[in-house]
């Protein structure tokens, strides 16, 4: 502010030449003077201007804002803001300010909000401060961005602002979602059985920017694939719609920037079934998003079947020998499990016998089924696990033992527990003493000595969940498994 004094002096009398009272005079002229005082603010008019040089933008990429304030004058300005609160659809990288014939004051931009105090701004052309902010837009924002910019003069200001309709400034976008989408699939490489189990792997992947919510994944399965299940799993990030499923895959997933899905499929071919045939896989992104690459969103993957006209070996009796190992029974010391057959199975001396009621074995490849009846229950106090109906399926490599599984909290009351339904157990490797095709021997007798079993994931994380800690874990060796199958040879008609 400025102080300011007006003096008005006394007019002096007037002459006219020849006459001496012809003037005038004032009498008082104490009275001739006047001092006003006043405080005087100086007015600078301050204007903000905002771009990104877009109209549209892509979720998921950068995007930078200028922001200009000039001084329109006509006073020098000194002690004002600058902030631009950014809004939450976009994630601040940096902001920095260029001075030209003034000062941007402190930066002390928190978060989205974007704040210089105490900047200075001569009047005149030529002078300016620019801001330059930088941010991400999330990728999965949609609709428009609106982001104002704002110039004040506070309390404290050298000056006022005459006009605050050029104060604000507004940059709006509209948001575009554009992800590139692809999806990959492989099968088994040479030639497989027909009676065999097969899996193949699709993989659907986000390469962005922007996120893909709801995308399309589609498998049509083969004919000839039967008996088909399917698992999911995403990264960080990203969500299968489904775990897992059944038959073809016809579902949704909702894919990060770089996000992933793997399914894993998993089928027996038909033993029927002879020659090749190509399996597919699509993916597309939903409605609301761009995919900019179509070339990547199908795959195929090839399978060539050959198919055995051998005899069928059809199983009515039998017996598995399974002889625990000591990794396996250290780890269930070291829980303190107890253990006992369950059913018509018997567990003697570390060896449990399983008895085998059903099944058919292909001769000449090895594929095929055999069902146990009984099984084995662990328990620690009154809490269980019990494992019957097991199975050993052949058709895989390394083939599956797999059984009904239930658990309970109380050993007398297993009505009361939870069923968990038929899981992997274990992964058996075939002796390499087993040669094609197999003959049974006398009295229409087959035999298996001695085929190696490992512990699924899916059993350690049971067993570690229900009895607590962590002695069990994927791999761990459970013994040697031998048995002897007791049925007759069926050959195909010719």
């Amino acid at each position: 502010s400025t102080t300011a004094s007006l003096v008005i002096p006394p007019l002096p009398p007037a002459s006219v030449s020849g006459s001496s009272d012809g003037g005038f005079f004032d009498p008082v002229a104490t009275t001739n003077a006047s001092r006003v005082d006043g405080v005087f603010t100086p007015e600078a008019n301050l204007a903000i201007s905002k771009t990104n040089n877009q109209t549209m933008i892509v979720a998921g990429m950068s995007t930078s804002y200028e922001i200009e304030v000039t001084n329109l004058g006509p006073s020098d300005a000194t002690g004002f803001n600058i902030s631009d609160t950014v809004p939450s659809a976009v994630d601040v990288i940096s902001s920095a300010c260029l001075e030209t014939g003034g000062s941007c004051g402190v930066n002390v931009t928190s978060g989205s909000q974007v704040l210089y105090t105490g900047a200075s701004l001569p009047a005149g052309i030529g002078r300016s401060l620019r801001l330059l902010v930088t941010g991400t837009v999330k990728g999965a924002a949609s609709g428009t961005i609106a982001n104002t910019a704002l110039v004040d003069s506070p309390v404290g200001a050298t000056h006022t602002d005459p006009d605050s309709q050029n104060n604000s400034a507004t940059d709006s976008d509209q948001i575009v979602q554009q992800a590139d989408l692809t999806v990959s699939l492989a099968a088994p490489t040479g030639n497989v059985q027909a009676g065999k189990r097969v899996t193949l792997t699709l993989r659907v992947e986000n390469l962005g920017p922007s996120k893909a919510i709801g995308a399309m994944v589609v498998s049509p399965l083969h004919s000839s694939l039967e008996a088909a299940t399917w698992t999911c799993e995403a990264t960080s990030g990203s969500t299968c719609s489904l775990p897992s499923g059944s038959g073809s895959i016809n579902t949704t997933v909702d894919l990060d920037l770089n996000g992933r899905a793997t399914y894993v499929i998993t089928a027996t071919v038909a033993r029927n079934y002879s020659g090749s045939f190509a399996n597919s896989a699509m993916v597309s992104t939903p409605t609301s998003v761009n995919d900019p690459v179509l070339s990547n969103n199908a795959a195929t993957a090839q399978i060539v079947v050959i198919r055995s006209d051998g005899p069928t070996f059809l199983i009515g009796d039998g017996l598995s020998k399974i002889i625990l190992s000591q990794p396996f029974r250290i780890a269930l010391d070291a829980a303190n499990l107890k253990r006992v057959g369950t059913g018509n199975a018997r567990l003697s001396n570390q060896t449990l016998n399983l008895p085998i009621d059903s099944g058919a074995i292909d001769l000449s490849n090895g594929t095929g089924e055999v069902n146990h009846s009984g099984g084995l229950i662990l328990w620690n106090g009154s809490k269980m696990v019990q494992i019957l109906s097991v199975r050993i399926d052949t058709s895989t490599t390394p083939a599956i033992v797999s059984g009904l599984v239930a658990y309970s909290d109380n050993y007398d009351k297993l009505d009361t527990g939870v069923v968990a339904g038929r899981l992997e157990l274990a992964e058996l490797v075939m002796p390499s003493s087993v040669t094609y095709p197999m003959r049974p021997l006398a009295f229409n007798n087959l035999y298996y000595h001695q085929a190696t079993m490992t512990m699924t994931d899916n059993l350690a994380t049971l067993l570690n969940f229900h009895f607590g800690g962590t002695n069990f874990r994927g791999g761990l060796s459970l013994g040697d498994i031998s048995f002897q199958l007791v049925g007759i040879p069926s050959y195909p008609r010719p």
